[in-house]
C-alpha cells in the first residue's frame, strides 16, 4: 500500500510524523510504500511509530487481535511480578470472547476488564518503579 502525506494528516498524524515522511520523499515522489516506511521508522528507533503506522492498516477485529497477541508476549512478565493479580488475563479472555461473539455485552465486558487491566498495569508501574 501507498502512503502518502493526505493519508497521515486523515489519520491525524503528529505533525512531526508527516515532517518527516515529506523529508523522506523525493521531489517526484506523492507517497511511499508502506513497507519501506516501516523499515526507515524502525531504522530510526521510531518504534512507536512504525506501530501506530500498522495499526492504521487494521479492521476493528485486526486490532483486538493485534492487541492480544501483544499483550500475551509480556503477560509472563507481569504475572511474575503480580502473581496474583489476574485483570490483565482476564482481559485478555474478554477479548477473545469478544471475537468470538462481537456482541455488545462482550464489548462492554471487555472494555470494563481492559480498564482493569490497565489500571492494574499502570499502578504496577508505580508500585516497581518501571
Amino acid at each position: 500500500m501507498r502512503i502518502t502525506v493526505d493519508f497521515l494528516k486523515n489519520k491525524n498524524a503528529c505533525k512531526e510524523a508527516i515532517d518527516l515522511f515529506v523529508a523522506n520523499l523525493s521531489a517526484e515522489q506523492d507517497g511511499m510504500e508502506l513497507g519501506i516506511i516501516i523499515d526507515k521508522l524502525m531504522a530510526a528507533d521510531k518504534f512507536n511509530w512504525a506501530n501506530w503506522l500498522l495499526i492504521q492498516m487494521m479492521t476493528p477485529v485486526q486490532c483486538v487481535q493485534y492487541a492480544i497477541n501483544a499483550a500475551e508476549l509480556v503477560l509472563p512478565i507481569f504475572e511474575k511480578d503480580q502473581p496474583n493479580d489476574n485483570r490483565p488475563r482476564l482481559a485478555i479472555a474478554t477479548a477473545k470472547a469478544y471475537l468470538s461473539n462481537p456482541a455488545d455485552d462482550t464489548l462492554a465486558q471487555a472494555r470494563a476488564d481492559y480498564e482493569a487491566a490497565l489500571d492494574a498495569v499502570l499502578w504496577g508501574a508505580v508500585v516497581w518503579g518501571s
